[in-house]
């Protein structure tokens, strides 16, 4: 091999490993915040980390529109989940609220966040047919069947509470891993600060 040639060798190398350092850099340190480590402006995480983070395979949902809702419409953006009925009552209505404003809150990142409300029901009854007035843009969708018990496996928590009873909500990451949840009554706050990091520390979504 000349000079020449391995000189342009030499040089798609380092273009290589510059590339993958752009892509790397960002998701090694969106990782970083998921270990529940601490940033490096001290600060710390509001959520309960799913340690590790649930990477989800299989995703089956119908809209009310029937269309359907899969993993593909998962990726490619921070997803704001919640897990409910047909009914919604106002512990439903407050973390719908405090979904919908937090992802308000992200200003010129509004666009990478999407919210998500999985109904087990066949369709919403009056109560949150509601709410939903006051949501636009959220996608609904119920199990088709037969995942229905899949889904909440996937939204099963160590703490064991059944998924429709926690009035939780959820962060799935834009690879189609769930990596946090909010406890019922959490801090909108807290919310709004973690969706700025994640958002900040990593270029996917």
């Amino acid at each position: 091999m000349d000079k020449a040639t391995q000189k342009i060798a030499r040089r798609n190398r380092v273009t290589l490993v510059m590339l993958a350092l752009v892509f790397l850099v960002p998701l090694a340190y969106a990782f970083w915040i998921y270990s529940g480590m601490e940033a490096p402006d001290h600060t710390k995480n509001h959520g309960d980390f799913v340690q590790p983070a649930r990477k989800i395979s299989q995703f089956n949902l119908i809209q009310t529109d029937g269309q359907l809702f899969g993993l593909s419409d998962l990726q490619g953006k921070w997803t704001l989940v919640y897990v409910g009925t047909g009914e919604c009552d106002d512990r439903c209505a407050q973390a719908l609220y405090k979904i919908r404003q937090s992802r308000m809150a992200q200003g010129e990142k509004v666009r990478r966040v999407q919210r998500l409300y999985i109904m087990f029901a066949n369709h919403p009854e009056p109560s949150l047919q509601k709410v939903l007035a006051d949501h636009k843009g959220m996608f609904v969708a119920r199990p088709a069947e037969p995942s229905g018990d899949e889904i909440q496996k996937i939204f099963s928590l160590q703490d064991q509470t059944p998924v429709l009873q926690a009035n939780r909500v959820y962060i799935v990451d834009p690879l189609g891993n769930l990596m946090m949840s909010y406890p019922r009554g959490f801090d909108a706050r807290g919310l709004i600060k973690d969706l700025q990091h994640l958002l900040k520390a990593s270029q996917i979504g």
